[in-house]
């Protein structure tokens, strides 16, 4: 199977239980699940980083990890580390969830995959199934998952295909200067560490914890809530696709569930205010790579007092929430 990816290049992956992983129904229906929440019709500000899906990002983690030298068990859980997002991804934590944690898919992953398609294939290939289902927990794959502020797999990729339109330079840049050190992704140099905390905080406060992003969560999430509470549409829906869930809500007769969801993904006009309107909290996203030093491995902050500056700012920023105002 040979594949294309913007960021990694051409791969011909000839590992069969990859291949038939990646064409099970599984991992196909993350071509129906929005990376960051929103559908590619969303009307959204031509600044917003381009639209991808959560099979994009998945193969393409999974293709990282093949590039630092990773285990096939480690790559097969790259693959699957987002088999049991729903339509419109953390949206679902702002809705039935809890939006300063996103865990949700995290926290049904293992159940998920066992009872996927994908089981029966990792099965019959010789793999560990409850090794991959149990991926999330601290230290079974370290490269693929570790908790912030480290950098792994699935850090690097969705920022840097994030990044790619806007910052390609400092994309390029980090790219070329990962590498795999003692189970753990670092980098090369200390330009190279900076490069990626660039296209990492940019990513952030340009998607992730823009305010019109935060915004558009708050809104989706109302409208799923609305429509769950009322069953216009059950969790059993929440776990196929974004078009099946938007077409069930639009075809359901109920206006109101129907005029929610519009609102949430057309033009939005708001104000950021200071104490008025909604308060939004977020889940806090920051990194703090290590780069290699001599012999040992330094942490950027410690050498580059401005990036230290900038996650305190960070920081704060999450502590006090963001309120927003609609504008009528």
């Amino acid at each position: 199977m040979l594949l294309e990816d913007k960021i990694y290049g051409r791969e011909d992956i000839q590992d069969s239980v990859l291949i038939e992983l990646i064409n099970s129904k599984a991992v196909q229906r993350l071509k129906g699940i929005s990376q960051r929440g929103y559908p590619e019709s969303t009307e959204m500000g031509t600044d917003n980083p381009p639209y991808y899906t959560r099979y994009e990002h998945s193969v393409g983690c999974m293709l990282l990890l093949r590039k630092l030298g990773a285990g096939i068990d480690e790559q097969i859980a790259g693959l699957l580390h987002d088999l049991s997002h729903t339509a419109f991804s953390h949206v679902a934590d702002w809705a039935i969830g809890d939006p300063q944690k996103e865990d949700y898919q995290d926290s049904i992953l293992g159940e998920y995959v066992t009872k996927s398609d994908a089981a029966a294939i990792i099965t019959r290939y010789g793999h560990d199934l409850q090794r991959i289902c149990n991926m999330e927990i601290e230290g079974k794959f370290g490269l693929l998952e570790r908790n912030a502020p480290d950098v792994c797999a699935d850090r690097v990729d969705y920022a840097l295909r994030d990044s790619y339109n806007l910052q390609a330079g400092n994309v390029k840049k980090a790219f070329n200067g990962l590498v795999a050190r003692n189970g753990e992704i670092v980098f090369k140099s200390i330009d190279a560490a900076r490069a990626f905390a660039d296209c990492y905080v940019a990513d952030i406060r340009e998607s992730y914890a823009a305010p019109e992003n935060l915004l558009r969560y708050h809104l989706l999430g109302s409208a799923l809530k609305y429509a769950i509470d009322n069953k216009v549409i059950s969790m059993g829906d929440l776990h196929k696709d974004e078009k099946t869930v938007m077409e069930k809500i639009n075809h359901s007769g109920n206006e109101t569930a129907a005029q929610m969801l519009k609102a949430s993904l057309g033009r939005l006009k708001f104000s950021v205010s200071n104490g008025r309107g909604v308060l939004l909290k977020y889940k806090l996203r920051y990194v703090d790579p290590k780069f290699i030093h001599g012999d040992r491995l330094e942490r950027l902050s410690s050498a580059d007092p401005e990036y230290s500056k900038i996650i305190s700012e960070e920081k704060e920023r999450h502590a006090r929430g963001v309120y927003i105002e609609m504008i009528k």
